[in-house]
């Protein structure tokens, strides 16, 4: 970590004095500095660093006096966040160990203009949203944490729609007519549904039609002919489509 001190060229002075002390130290020296500016390296996350500037001149006993003192306590970086997705479609938000954090703080919202609230606070640079809902999008920023309970900035946000869990087929007939009827159970979030069907229980399946209904009567299948059927849900869109059912037929 470093901090960067800047400060007006003084008229007459041909260098700086930079001092500064950690915590409750002595000042120290950095060294005769020509410019305006200074970035001081290797700061340690969490402690305090107060600075202090004097003009230098090349005419003895002319030197100025040293500046008020300015401190900086140095914070945590900021991480990059990523987010996927787990075998059930719930969103896994990750992010980059960050030096001198010992928890993080992940905040999410519901919409990008919305009001983030802490969602969870965390010592490992992961956390698996299991409470979200199927087809609903959330948005998320996270922040690392010092021992001292010093937070750092937040990320920008990320979004991760939750996918819909995979329906179940409860029954695969015939209705009245002889044609194919499917029922499924309803997917909690879901909007939509779409039904895939093929002619093999492993060929390519293609889709047949989506419903917001939780059944569907296949009414151009041919007579005589065998049909196997996957469904999957959504939400508002096809983003939030989860994985597809197990066959019936």
């Amino acid at each position: 970590r470093s901090a960067k001190i800047t400060w007006k060229k003084i008229t007459g002075a041909i260098g700086y004095d930079l001092q500064y002390k950690a915590g409750e130290g002595a000042f120290v020296s950095l060294g005769t500095v020509t410019g305006t500016s200074y970035t001081h390296e290797n700061l340690t996350v969490g402690d305090t660093y107060t600075y202090r500037l004097g003009a230098l001149s090349d005419k003895p006993g002319v030197s100025g006096n040293y500046s008020t003192e300015k401190s900086v306590t140095v914070k945590c970086g900021k991480p990059v966040l990523s987010g996927s997705y787990n075998a059930d479609g719930k969103p896994v938000l990750s992010w980059n160990v960050i030096e001198g954090a010992v928890k993080y703080e992940l905040q999410m919202a519901t919409s990008t203009k919305g009001k983030f609230k802490t969602l969870a606070t965390v010592t490992d640079p992961m956390y698996l949203h299991s409470e979200a809902v199927g087809g609903k999008t959330y948005y998320y920023k996270v922040r690392a944490i010092d021992a001292n309970g010093t937070a750092g900035a937040l990320t920008s946000y990320k979004s991760a729609t939750c996918k819909c869990k995979a329906p179940e087929i409860t029954e695969v007939t015939t209705n009245s007519s002889g044609y194919p009827m499917i029922k499924w159970g309803k997917v909690e979030g879901a909007k939509k549904y779409e039904v895939h069907y093929a002619t093999e229980e492993n060929g390519t399946y293609k889709k047949l039609t989506t419903t917001s209904s939780t059944s569907y009567t296949h009414s151009k299948a041919s007579a005589g002919k065998g049909y196997f059927y996957k469904v999957r849900a959504y939400g508002s869109s096809t983003s939030s489509a989860g994985a597809f059912s197990e066959s019936g037929d």
